[in-house]
């Protein structure tokens, strides 16, 4: 009976896969069965189509030929939801701190595992730690006319992307950690919900044909030190669209820092996670609140890192909660003034 199922899930669960590289055991042989297994599946497989085929093994380019017979298999079966994950698919010292060798680099997705009639079924795409082209990018988008979902993450590749789908399907974008990024160029005139999560907010983010956005999501990550703004430059300088409703911002709040806040003016639900150096003055986050004048819903989660968090000895506890009740202070009476119907306040 498991010949027939319409959807096929090959994972291997995380922690089993961290247990491996961190007790530095080769992961060769437990490959070498992850394959074969999927391979007997794929061959016994006996239904005409199948709706989902997720892969989460962690697989490298050494597997590319193998890999690209489960694609085309995929397509083959009209394929409706396609999902590719191969984390911790390179070295095991890749993941701890050292250097992988260049043979064991990501899976690159060629071209010719996508026909234009194979292609016309898929409605929902997620790609992790796959290594995409831009070319190869830009025909996926120009075949897939039922595309309703695209995910990509961790793709090494990509430089320059260019998201064409006028006229189209699109309604949710999520880019994630494609650290060769430079500038995003999106033409979605049904995307209706976009996550970017970037390393330092420094990749451009050109939204040039988006009206029917109503919810974004953008997270900067400062793994260095060059950048010290509250915003990247895109989200300064850039006016929104005006239907945009929700707005979720994760960001790191660095001491004596610019904060130049554009106005949201439909913003109905904001979210802010910030990541906080030291006990600073965190009233230029109030900047957000009156950049939204229609918000009714508003939630703020301050991060402190253990190195900057104040021990919870017995003495400190008076001192810990005279932090809280100050920093939650001036948000609470924006609250009571602007008559917000609900405000979460967080603190880790």
């Amino acid at each position: 009976m498991s010949t027939y199922f319409t959807s096929m899930e090959f994972v291997v669960p995380r922690a089993l896969v961290l247990e491996y590289l961190w007790k530095k055991k080769s992961l060769k042989k437990v490959k070498r069965r992850l394959v074969n297994w999927v391979d007997q599946e794929v061959t016994l497989h006996r239904a005409p189509f199948i709706n989902d085929f997720r892969i989460s093994l962690p697989l490298n380019a050494t597997y590319s030929k193998r890999i690209n017979t489960w694609i085309k298999f995929a397509m083959a079966k009209r394929v409706v939801n396609l999902e590719l994950d191969f984390e911790y698919g390179t070295t095991c010292r890749d993941h701890l701190g050292g250097y992988s060798d260049q043979s064991y680099s990501h899976y690159l997705l060629p071209s010719n595992v996508f026909t234009r009639s194979s292609c016309r079924h898929l409605t929902s795409i997620c790609f992790k730690f796959v290594d995409l082209r831009e070319e190869v990018l830009e025909l996926l988008l120009s075949r897939c006319h039922s595309l309703e979902r695209l995910h990509i993450e961790r793709s090494n590749t990509l430089s320059n992307m260019r998201i064409i789908n006028l006229g189209r399907k699109l309604k949710y974008l999520a880019i994630h950690e494609c650290f060769s990024l430079r500038k995003v160029e999106i033409h979605a005139v049904s995307l209706e919900s976009f996550e970017f999560i970037d390393r330092d907010g420094r990749t451009n983010v050109v939204c040039a044909s988006v009206p029917s956005l109503v919810e974004a999501r953008f997270c900067w990550q400062h793994y260095g030190l060059g950048y010290s703004g509250l915003l990247p430059n895109f989200l300064r300088t850039y006016c929104f669209p005006a239907q945009l409703s929700k707005l979720s911002l994760d960001m790191k709040l660095i001491k004596g820092g610019d904060f130049p806040i554009p106005s949201f003016p439909n913003v109905k639900y904001l979210e802010l996670r910030v990541l906080v150096d030291q006990h600073t003055n965190l009233r230029p986050l109030m900047c957000f609140a009156k950049g939204c004048p229609l918000m009714y819903d508003f939630k703020l989660q301050l991060i402190w890192p253990d190195c900057c968090c104040p021990k919870m000895k017995p003495k400190q506890e008076e001192h810990w909660l005279e932090i809280q009740e100050g920093t939650s202070r001036p948000f609470l009476a924006y609250a009571n003034s602007n008559g917000l119907e609900h405000l979460v306040f967080m603190m880790i």
